[in-house]
């Protein structure tokens, strides 16, 4: 289970290591925290793109 919270609202998509969007982009509000399972995703790596104030951040993410 990842938690993601954030200061100011955000965009996120989720994409697999092959530059396949996972599903919908998620909206997360200030402050509020997003609670995402894993649980269904093979293994292998993953990237969290956040977009906020038209800035955009990756992050990788390793499910075992």
């Amino acid at each position: 289970l990842l938690t993601i919270t954030t200061n100011k609202m955000a965009q996120l998509k989720i994409y697999a290591a092959t530059g396949q969007q996972t599903r919908p982009s998620f909206y997360i509000n200030a402050r509020e925290p997003l609670f995402l399972s894993f649980r269904d995703y093979a293994a292998g790596m993953y990237l969290l793109q956040f977009t906020i104030d038209n800035k955009t951040y990756i992050r990788r993410l390793i499910v075992r």
